[in-house]
């Protein structure tokens, strides 16, 4: 009898373990979904996703430094930064670019989550059809909370909210640091010149580039017209009309082309006579991060240590 109810026993131990494991099992295979909030609407996404495409540069420099960089299958190459270079292995595979992509390679991947691009908004509907889109859009009249709500959507996507936070308040407290020394400075105005093949154009507040002014508190020079959607064309009596205390130059065609501005050729008598120029303020910006990125943790970052080198 004894050892009969032994027998039982471990029967029943045995059988509670199998289906306590099989729960367990089924638990993990179980995906568990969110519903992100984003600039065109709202998408269920699955946490931890396990094959992403990522068509930003600024989403693939969060999840690099998110260290999620192992679970991405696809990227638009072309224009890589040199800081992600590593992503042009051949481990990735190249969907496209940052305005257009290959939706057939993409679906062949079989991701389970596409970020999209600022520069992709009309290819969402498309790419909402192939797997759950996220579209890491801006607010430009409040830049600084858009990318604050783009990250913290990343860090509920791969589950490293506190790893996110961490990061924005690091960046915060940057950006304070920054906008003290600007108003300690006495360099009260700045122009922002986007330069390319010889035209200029005098960025906004309220814009991609907007970032300087709006969050950093510093006056904008030009005059430009609020319905401008980036900025107005500039000649160089402008900029002499103008006269900054502060000018920030992008070169567009460095990226784009692959051709550095000829500084000769720009740094002319006339922009040598701003005051600017005269007290060593007349500075380039990095254009990978203000131009061609701008909208992740590793550019933003850029952005930022720029601006605060200017305030020497």
């Amino acid at each position: 009898m004894q050892q009969m109810k032994k027998i039982f026993r471990t029967v029943t131990f045995a059988l509670l373990a199998f289906f306590a494991g099989g729960a367990l099992s089924m638990a993990q295979t179980t995906t568990e979904k969110i519903s992100i909030a984003h600039s065109l609407g709202t998408t269920e996404v699955s946490i931890k996703p396990k094959r992403i495409v990522v068509l930003d540069f600024g989403a693939l420099e969060t999840l690099n430094d998110l260290g999620e960089g192992n679970n991405i299958v696809g990227i638009a190459k072309p224009g890589l930064p040199d800081y992600l270079k590593q992503y042009q292995s051949e481990k990735y595979a190249d969907v496209g670019n940052l305005m257009v992509v290959d939706n057939e390679k993409i679906k062949a991947l079989k991701p389970d989550l596409i970020i999209s691009s600022a520069r992709l908004e009309k290819a969402y509907p498309d790419l909402s059809k192939i797997a759950p889109t996220i579209y890491p859009g801006f607010d430009y009249e409040f830049y600084w909370e858009s990318f604050k709500k783009n990250q913290r959507n990343y860090g509920l996507i791969f589950n490293k909210e506190k790893q996110v936070e961490k990061i924005l308040n690091t960046l915060s407290q940057k950006m304070e640091h920054v906008r003290a020394k600007a108003i300690a400075s006495g360099k009260n105005t700045l122009l922002i010149m986007l330069f390319h093949d010889g035209r200029m154009v005098a960025l906004k507040n309220h814009s991609y580039f907007g970032f300087i002014f709006d969050v950093l508190g510093i006056k904008q020079a030009a005059n430009i017209p609020a319905n401008a959607p980036f900025g107005q064309p500039l000649t160089i009596e402008d900029i002499l009309k103008y006269n900054p205390d502060m000018i920030f130059v992008i070169d567009r065609g460095a990226v784009v082309e692959n051709i550095p501005v000829d500084k000769s050729k720009l740094e002319t008598d006339l922009i040598r006579q701003t005051r600017a120029y005269k007290n060593g303020n007349f500075i380039y910006l990095d254009p990978v991060a203000w131009y061609v990125s701008g909208g992740g943790t590793t550019s933003v970052n850029k952005m930022i240590d720029e601006i605060d080198a200017a305030f020497k």
